[in-house]
């Protein structure tokens, strides 16, 4: 009597292949081309937004060769920790729609009272986001 091999209920993960994900794709860009408008090293925080583009906003700031840190603006993080995220930032990105006014105020108060660049960004949305890392990247060329 032979018996099939166990399996967890999930399945194997390691025994899957791994399929790329469209929505976690570098923006048409090859690993080897440096990014116009790189962002060399950089430590971006990104306040707000919607929590489902996260993922994708870490992956576009990172090709370009930045660091993302992120609270959400106010809905569960405490918007007492801000202060100390803005002072570990270069920049602070805000999209003004989807950011508490508590949140926002405290960010453009810190990022006055620590000479941080603060990008309000007119929608949550990537093409915003990539806009404002053009911006910073032709900052950072300078």
């Amino acid at each position: 009597m032979t018996t099939a091999p166990k399996t967890s209920p999930a399945g194997d993960a390691s025994a899957r292949p791994s399929r790329p994900q469209p929505g976690l794709q570098p923006l048409g860009l090859p690993r080897s081309q440096k990014p116009v408008g790189s962002l060399g090293g950089l430590t971006l925080l990104y306040v707000g937004g919607r929590p489902h583009l996260i993922a994708q906003a870490r992956l576009a700031i990172r090709n370009r060769g930045a660091v993302l840190l992120t609270h959400d603006g106010g809905s569960e993080d405490a918007v007492t920790v801000l202060p100390g995220l803005v002072a570990r930032a270069d920049a602070v990105l805000c999209p003004v729609a989807h950011v508490s006014h508590d949140a926002a105020a405290v960010v453009e108060r810190c990022c006055i009272e620590f000479g941080r660049d603060f990008l309000r960004l007119p929608a949550a949305d990537l093409g915003s986001l990539v806009v404002a890392l053009r911006s910073l990247g032709s900052k950072a060329a300078l």
